[in-house]
């Protein structure tokens, strides 16, 4: 897993260059959520809809809604994510859909 204090650190410079920019944070981790909201304050936003896990739980095992309606609203954050100006991602299989629902790499930071 990627360093966090990396990835806030780049989009604290990023924000730094364009005061007026959000960051919204996508992640399945309670506790990489809690510590990039902290860490950026008023400056980033997370989607309620979707579902976060602590610890070593896995989100797709921890589901009690509908797996069609969850299904719908990662789809979603993804294509969200993809139409961002600057998207900081880790290696994962959400990573790879934003990038290709993006239709290049530009702007794109892989930690």
């Amino acid at each position: 897993m990627a360093d966090s204090r990396l990835i806030l650190d780049r989009a604290k410079a990023i924000l730094k260059l364009n005061p007026g920019f959000r960051v919204l944070v996508q992640t399945d981790q309670a506790q990489i959520r809690s510590f990039f909201c902290g860490a950026l304050g008023n400056a980033a936003f997370y989607l309620d809809e979707m579902p976060v896990t602590e610890g070593e739980a896995v989100i797709h095992k921890t589901l009690d809604r509908n797996r069609l309606n969850f299904s719908q609203t990662l789809l979603s954050v993804v294509l969200i994510a993809s139409d961002c100006r600057h998207v900081l991602l880790t290696s994962s299989n959400v990573s790879n859909w934003v990038v290709f629902f993006r239709g290049s790499d530009q702007g794109i930071e892989l930690f």
